[in-house]
This record gives C-alpha cells, structure tokens and sequence, in this order.
C-alpha cells in the first residue's frame, strides 16, 4: 500500500505541475505589463527576463522528491519478494560495468547474491541497468542537486526576450521553462510518469508470486484515480 501511495503522489506532482504553469504564466505576464512596458532599451543588445515561479517549482521538487522515494520503496519491495531475508533500504547508487548508477547496489545482487531459484535475475538486472543507465540516474542526480544546492544548474525559468517599446506581452511571447537538456518541464515530468509505469511493469511481472501484467497494471490505475482524486481536492 506504501509503494501505491507514493506513486499516486508521484503522479499528483506531475498534474500539480501541468495545472500550475499555466498560473504562473499569467503572473509572470502581469508584471511583465506592469514593470517592462514601454522600454527605451539598446537595439544592439538582447534583454531576456527570468521568471521564477514557486508553483511549478514547487512542483517540480515534488516530482523529483517522490520519484525518489518511490524507487527506494520498491527496491525495498523487490528485493524481498526475491528473498525475504535480504535487506535493502534504497536505490542505492553502486558501479556496473565501471559505471556509478542508481540503483547499482540491487543491481549486483541480483547478478551475484540472489537467490539460485530466482531464474529472472540477470533479466530484471538488464531491465534495471537500461532505465538507470537512460533516465533514472540522471533523474535522480536532478534530485540530488535540488536537495544539496537549491536548484538545477543549466534549468532554463519561464522567460521573455524584451522587446523595446513593447506596450502589451501575451503567452506567444513567453519562453517556455526547460530542463538543462532543451526537454520542456512539463514533458519532461510527463515522460519520468511514462517511463516509471513501464519499468515497473517489467519488472513486477519477473517477481515471485506476481505473474500477471493484470496485476500491475490494477495497481498504476488505483494509484492514477488517486493522485486525480487528490488533484480535484486541492
């Protein structure tokens, strides 16, 4: 029930964010008609604007927070379907193949410790490694950055190129926010919901005494009517 909670709270995040950068678009674009109207600027310089929004931002650590906290939750999960013996308390970064990834540390155990009578253990570790090595590690790196330093360093803010004497700034003008890669925000939290069904679909269907994709697919649906009921109480 913990690891459906907390995927339910994932995806509130994601549609917390996608409903709440629209309203600080509209805030950004007020003070923008109220303090850059009219500008007398240099013609031969670019003036660019930042708008740092605490709504989508807000948003946005929830996002990266509770996807975290929810693959360490379910590593803890996993590992004990497998054995109910081992104990793992995170996905926890660890090197394969020379690289440093999360979840890295269930990652060798599944290669080198698990159980002989669990036969799908290099099958889920390849599943494991794959999405660590495309978008979790990095995901997580995001998270860690947030937690230690405040912010995403390269993240690109709701913006506008000033315009000299511009009377009126509407929606078309806005630059849209970014991840450091170009991937807007918003597409950006809807792919890590994309990608986290996915992978725990593989990977739920491998486990002991878990085999069928109807199973799985019972537990993303309770916990998406979650987070929507969430999102309608707010």
């Amino acid at each position: 029930m913990a690891c459906t909670e907390r995927l339910a709270l994932f995806r509130y995040y994601v549609n917390l964010l996608e409903s709440q950068e629209p309203h600080d678009i509209n805030e950004f674009i007020k003070k923008l008609n109220t303090q850059f109207r009219n500008l007398n600027l240099k013609k031969d310089i670019k003036y660019i604007t930042f708008y740092r929004g605490m709504t989508y931002l807000a948003s946005l650590h929830g996002v990266l927070y509770s996807l975290k906290s929810l693959l360490d939750l379910m590593c803890t999960l996993w590992a004990q379907l497998i054995d109910e013996n081992y104990r793992i308390r995170g996905f926890h970064k660890k090197k394969v193949n020379g690289k440093m990834i999360s979840g890295g540390r269930l990652i060798n155990w599944l290669r080198n410790s698990a159980p002989s009578s669990f036969q799908n253990a290099e099958k889920m570790a390849s599943i494991l490694e794959e999405n660590s090595l495309t978008w979790i590690t990095k995901a997580v790196i995001y998270r860690d950055t947030l937690v230690h330093t405040g912010q995403i360093e390269g993240i690109l803010y709701l913006g506008v190129l000033l315009k000299n004497g511009k009377k009126e700034y509407s929606f078309e003008d806005i630059i849209m926010p970014e991840m450091p890669d170009g991937t807007l925000v918003k597409n950006y939290s809807r792919m890590l919901v994309d990608k986290t069904h996915s992978l725990f679909t593989d990977v739920m269907v491998l486990l002991p005494n878990v085999n069928t994709r109807a199973q799985v697919d019972s537990i993303i649906v309770f916990a998406r009517a979650k987070a929507e009921v969430n999102k309608a109480n707010k």
